[in-house]
């Protein structure tokens, strides 16, 4: 114990004089840090308004890093909206309106203003930005070069944070800059026509509205020239590289690229990207996390919403996974998986072949009525939705009840398309056919057979039809 508050200690000691040498020595060179603008959720990619970096729900805060990064853990909780990584500290937007802050608390870093009327941040090398609900801009930390000072107003709708200078995207589509200025980096290219802002060491991108990608500033390692085309839906800005998300999904990069952070890696289900320093995220369809260049290593899991970096340090926000199932050969449920924010909803679409129907859906082991697509709302856990299919017209099974679910006791199948006349009706669990007491259209009473505890799985043969497939669980 007495050993790991040791390397604690000597972590922290490492990234405060780190923050400190970057503002006694580093800042008044050409050559500085960086920082990062928050990234568009999901669908929201396009969106140029103030809730563009807020996920429509809320989840929790992951962070992981190598070396002096190492700035401590988040804090816990499972109300947060959005992140952004720093220099030396994280910040994470809460429902409530509010920001959290964690890490080194150099120059008042890691204390953000207070208040409930935020609703965007944006980290940068060794000060912070964020955007207030009626469009004004609050900066905190180092101001020796104005980084901290945003331009007055409130028709503003993003921010972006370089390492010393900042963005800023107006409702009119027109960008503001101030800050260091060295490389021309705080001088946006004029027009009315941006739809995102991204601010990496000493450069800048602007992503258009016709999907094009603009940028100025240090171009030494073409970092500020992007690809042509304008099938661009999001922007990264990192230090001296850039990436950019096509409309397909996929990935390009340009710039430095001496650890492979320029080099993106193949397919086309990606739905956000960030750069760091010598690396990149990227988080995939399926809500997991890809990285690439120096540091490549994020955390598992299949749940996460967003995702932020600056050097060796990056946050992630995560909330529940959404799994689809089917039990019927050439039937399939789309998406198969999803991350949702906490209190977030799902959405399941069922796909039957030609002369099948849906025939039951459940959700963590409890029946749902009958519904396509089917929604999940109000998301607090993980969800596992299995979804059965059967033959059109024929038999179906939607729910199968019982109140002990032992071998010898009663059992309800619900569900359509049943013979009245009981001895038409085969039910089976498993292998073991069930005796019928009662027989409706909708509705059979049957007495379970001696099978094995466990999931066993329950069928219906009327007049030589078979039913979906559902499982039940014998005890």
């Amino acid at each position: 114990m007495r050993k790991d508050w040791i390397m604690k200690a000597i972590r922290l000691l490492a990234v405060t004089l780190w923050a400190v040498l970057h503002a006694a020595i580093l800042l008044p060179s050409p050559v500085r840090g960086h920082g990062r603008t928050a990234q568009p959720i999901r669908d929201d990619i396009l969106q140029p308004e103030i809730s563009r970096n807020v996920i429509g729900g809320s989840g929790q805060l992951a962070g992981w890093a190598d070396f002096y990064g190492d700035i401590g853990n988040p804090p816990a909780g499972a109300d947060y909206t959005a992140i952004a990584a720093g220099g030396v500290c994280g910040l994470a937007l809460k429902t409530d309106g509010s920001i959290s802050g964690w890490g080194v608390n150099f120059l008042g870093l890691a204390t953000p203003p207070v208040g409930n009327n935020y609703a965007a941040i944006a980290a940068g090398g060794l000060y912070n930005l964020a955007l207030r609900s009626d469009g004004g801009l609050v900066g905190w930390g180092d101001n020796s070069l104005g980084q901290a000072t945003p331009p007055a107003g409130n028709d503003y709708v993003a921010i972006a944070a370089g390492y010393a200078h900042g963005l800023a995207l107006k409702s009119d589509g027109s960008i503001v800059g101030w800050g260091d200025n060295a490389y021309g980096q705080a001088t946006p290219p004029a027009g009315n026509d941006y739809t995102a802002i991204a601010a990496g060491y000493e450069h800048s991108l602007a992503l258009k509205s016709d999907g094009s990608i603009v940028g100025w500033g240090r171009d030494f390692e073409g970092q500020a020239t992007p690809p042509a085309g304008n099938d661009y839906h999001a922007i990264a800005a990192g230090g001296y590289h850039s990436l950019a998300l096509r409309s397909d999904g996929s990935i390009v990069g340009w710039g430095h690229d001496n650890h492979g952070e320029a080099t993106a890696p193949a397919g086309n289900d990606y739905v956000t990207i960030a750069a760091g320093s010598h690396h990149s995220l990227a988080v995939k369809s399926d809500g997991s996390i890809v990285g690439w260049g120096s540091i490549s290593s994020p955390p598992p899991g299949s749940n996460y919403l967003a995702i932020s970096s600056r050097d060796v340090y990056s946050v992630a926000l995560f909330g529940y996974t959404i799994f689809a199932e089917s039990f019927a050969v050439g039937c399939t449920v789309s998406p198969r998986r999803q991350a949702v924010p906490v209190g977030g909803s799902a959405q399941v679409t069922m796909i039957p072949d030609a002369g099948y129907q849906v025939a039951a859906i459940v959700d963590n082991g409890v029946y749902q009525p009958v519904a396509n697509p089917y929604v999940v709302n109000n998301a607090h856990e993980d969800h596992l939705v299995t979804v059965s299919f059967a033959p059109a017209g024929g038999p179906t099974i939607s729910r199968v009840k019982s109140k002990t679910s032992k071998p010898g006791s009663s059992a309800t199948i619900h569900g359509s398309g049943f013979a009245t006349d009981a001895k038409k009706d085969l039910i089976y669990f498993g292998k073991k056919k069930a005796t019928v007491k009662k027989a409706t259209t909708g509705k059979l009473t049957v007495t379970i057979p001696k099978v094995k505890k466990g999931q066993v799985e329950v069928y219906v043969m009327v007049n030589g039809s078979k039913s979906n497939t559902v499982q039940f669980q014998v005890k």
